[in-house]
């Protein structure tokens, strides 16, 4: 981060746009990317402005290009969907909203008004955009969190879902991952190979991940709407 800060600063550029590439805000992710560029603003003599996209999860762009990549996979040809978002502890959670519980929020159907910037509510709200633009009905799709390392984390959790739904039943399962914009350890590895054997291992035929947003067209053409501040419904 400072080398590239001092590249900009030497540059010439005197507006900076920073986007970083988390969809859902949350201390832990964009806020410490916000506080790093922030503890280096004084050492940027030449930049006179400095703007920060917080998060990006409900931008038309970001729904629509997660919608290109799903729709791919024929959606439709599932027993089920699994909307997996990485998990956190709860208090980084109730840090954000603190009179009322994690549990009593509701955000799971709708974003109270103490829950703008909150990684849960977000995480579902962007679950609820995705399905609603490719008309997956609620009953459809399941909201879970991965990657916990304690059971005080974000709930459900997603391989507790992978295992209910191999016992009901559901032989195949597409699994979506709209908290991250480009595939890495946590959906290649524990996603897609982790799970899919805990998944048959339960009875489960297939468990398919679908892959992120990458380098694909649709993705540049969406950042290029949240940098710039255009939006294209499509």
């Amino acid at each position: 981060m400072k080398q590239v800060l001092n590249e900009i600063n030497n540059s010439g550029a005197d507006d900076l746009h920073v986007v970083p590439l988390f969809p859902q805000y949350a201390s832990s992710t964009t806020g410490s990317i916000i506080h790093a560029v922030q503890k280096n603003k004084s050492k940027l003599q030449n930049v006179k402005h400095i703007h920060f996209t917080e998060q990006f999860y409900d931008k038309p762009g970001f729904i629509n290009a997660f919608c290109e990549r799903i729709a791919g996979y024929y959606p439709a040809t599932f027993d089920h969907i699994i909307f997996s978002f990485h998990s956190l502890p709860v208090r980084h959670i109730e840090n954000i909203h603190r009179e009322t519980p994690c549990d009593d929020c509701g955000c799971e159907n709708s974003i109270p008004s103490f829950g703008t910037m909150c990684y849960k509510t977000t995480s579902y709200a962007t679950a609820r955009l995705i399905a609603d633009k490719l008309q997956i009905r609620r009953e459809d799709f399941t909201v879970a969190f991965q990657s916990r390392f304690a059971n005080n984390w974000i709930g459900p959790f997603t391989e507790d879902v992978i295992i209910k739904s191999a016992l009901s039943g559901k032989s195949r399962v597409l699994i979506v991952a709209p908290s991250f914009v480009a595939d890495c350890l946590e959906t290649i590895v524990e996603i897609g190979q982790d799970y899919q054997g805990l998944f048959k291992a339960h009875g489960g035929k297939e468990l398919v991940m679908t892959e992120s947003l990458n380098a694909s067209d649709f993705w540049v053409k969406a950042l290029k709407e949240i940098v710039s501040g255009e939006t294209q419904d499509s």
